[in-house]
């Protein structure tokens, strides 16, 4: 089992998220991301996914802390 972190969700790291939820071994992953804003939670709890609330990449003390607890950190900034 493997947690899997995705920096940026937007664009880019839509279509990875995607292109690993439908992987053959995406039952062995978890998946986090960073989000702005409650709407944007709402569709990636949908699709599996836990949110990490944040403001701006700025944030690093938010983005390192999430960066330590997962596995694999996807950035597609």
């Amino acid at each position: 089992w493997h947690r899997t972190f995705i920096v940026q969700q937007y664009d880019s790291g839509g279509s990875i998220l995607t292109d690993l939820q439908n992987s053959k071994n995406a039952s062995q992953y978890s998946f986090s991301a960073l989000v702005r804003n409650q709407e944007h939670a709402s569709k990636l709890k949908a699709r599996g996914v836990e949110s990490i609330f944040f403001k701006s990449l700025d944030d690093l003390e938010i983005v390192k802390k999430a960066a330590s607890e997962h596995d694999v950190v996807i950035n597609a900034a």
